[in-house]
């Protein structure tokens, strides 16, 4: 599908999440992902920044400049959050076509007696996965909030966006340090245990998205 009639099969699904790849225009392959809402979309974004150098968004990158569109497809749709047949589905197309991903893990990956699914090469063993990314732009940067506001402060943007509007000028670093603090119990992701959060990298990774221009919700802080 294009992304206009993706967008309706979305609205129109009642499942929470959803399984779902990125192919080029003949249909291949070259992305997969789980997500829910307007996740899949989210990737083009990612890409009109020129140091985001994965393979993913050089992939996206070299189809847009073509002047090619980007493919949908949703495998799979489901009401708890498909680790499983993301990973079934990467191992399978792997013998078949040159994927993008950058993780290729076990859904059952622990570090410290945590689950970190996607995250857990980035925590070798005996590392505090509470730590903050060596490559972390924003470590020591001073941040506040941005231009616009996110939605429900329920949300994982609208939390860290009232701790940045009660702490204007934090440096990355500080922000996620905070956040370790904030109660996450009622947000559904692996990535939270209880009221915390267990992956710095998660939230480095939510604090970088912060700045995409769709979102906007992080500025640095010039004063």
């Amino acid at each position: 599908m294009n992304r206009a009639e993706m967008q309706s099969l979305i609205a129109e699904n009642s499942a929470r999440h959803y399984v779902y790849l990125l192919c080029e225009p003949d249909g291949t392959p070259f992305y997969v992902g789980l997500g829910q809402g307007s996740r899949l979309f989210a990737h083009e974004e990612e890409a009109t920044d020129a140091s985001n150098t994965s393979a993913k968004c050089a992939k996206i990158r070299e189809l847009l400049s073509a002047g090619k569109e980007i493919r949908y497809e949703i495998d799979s749709w489901h009401d708890s959050t498909p680790w499983d047949r993301e990973a079934e589905l990467i191992a399978q197309l792997d013998s078949t076509v040159q994927l993008t991903n950058a993780q290729r893990y076990a859904p059952s990956a622990e570090r410290g007696g945590a689950v970190l699914r996607k995250y857990a090469d980035a925590y070798p063993d005996g590392e505090d996965v509470r730590a903050i990314p060596a490559d972390f732009p924003y470590s020591g940067t001073k941040l506040t909030v941005g231009p616009r506001r996110p939605g429900p402060r329920a949300k994982v943007y609208g939390r860290i966006y009232a701790v940045l509007e009660a702490n204007p000028g934090i440096t990355g670093a500080q922000l996620i340090e905070r956040l370790h603090e904030v109660d996450w119990s009622d947000v559904k992701s692996i990535y939270a245990e209880g009221r915390s959060v267990v992956s710095g990298k998660w939230l480095a990774d939510y604090i970088k998205g912060g700045f995409y221009t769709k979102n906007q919700f992080i500025a640095v802080d010039k004063d």
